[in-house]
C-alpha cells in the first residue's frame, strides 16, 4: 500500500470556489490494454448482401461446380471478403461434413492482384492459408488492399450417394 502525504498547503486548488488544500495522497496502480478490434464481412456477388447459404444442388460423379453460377465454367462474378476492422489479417477457408469423394477449392484474389490463388480442401478440416493479407482501414486508404474477390469449385470424384449438409468457415488469421 502505498500513500503520500502532502504537508501544509503546498497543493492548494479550487473546488466551487472554495480553495481546498490535499493533506492525504493514496496512489491506485492500474494498467491497460488498447487492443484493435477485428472483423471481416463475406458478402455475396453484389458485394452488399451477406453471404450466408450456398446451395450446391445436385451433384454428379467426375464432374465439377463452381461458385457463384453452379456451372463447370470459372465465374465471372465474385463472392467478397472485406477487411472492415483495425487489423490486418490472412484468409483461410476450412470446410466441414464434406463426403469424402469431394475436394474443395476456393480461390481468392485480393482486390489489387491480377490472378486467383487456389487452395483445395478436403472436408476433413483441413485449413490452408492464403498469403497475401487483407490490410485495415487503421492501415491503408486504398480499398484495393482491403479486400479479396472468391469463388468456390467443388471437384466431385466419387462421393458416396445421399445429401449432405457442409460447412465452409471463412477464417482471419493473424499470420500466414
Amino acid at each position: 500500500m502505498k500513500a503520500a502525504i502532502v504537508i501544509g498547503f503546498a497543493l492548494a486548488f479550487a473546488v466551487s470556489g472554495v480553495v481546498a488544500s490535499i493533506i492525504v495522497r493514496y496512489e491506485i496502480s492500474s494498467q491497460m490494454r488498447v487492443k484493435p478490434t477485428v472483423s471481416m464481412g463475406v458478402f455475396d456477388t453484389d458485394g452488399v448482401t451477406p453471404l450466408r447459404t450456398l446451395n450446391f444442388g445436385d451433384v454428379t460423379w467426375n464432374t465439377w461446380k463452381k461458385f457463384p453460377g453452379g456451372t463447370d465454367q470459372t465465374p465471372t462474378e465474385y463472392y467478397f471478403i472485406n477487411n472492415t476492422d483495425q487489423v490486418d489479417f490472412y484468409v483461410s477457408m476450412t470446410v466441414e461434413n464434406m463426403p469424402a469423394g469431394i475436394t474443395t477449392y476456393i480461390n481468392f484474389k485480393r482486390g489489387d492482384q491480377s490472378t486467383f490463388w487456389n487452395t483445395g480442401v478436403s472436408g476433413n478440416g483441413t485449413t490452408d492459408i492464403y498469403h497475401v493479407p487483407l490490410i485495415s482501414k487503421v492501415n491503408t486508404n486504398d480499398t484495393a488492399l482491403r479486400f479479396a474477390f472468391f469463388y468456390i469449385s467443388l471437384e466431385i470424384i466419387d462421393p458416396a450417394f445421399g445429401t449432405y449438409t457442409p460447412t465452409i468457415w471463412i477464417n482471419a488469421h493473424d499470420s500466414d
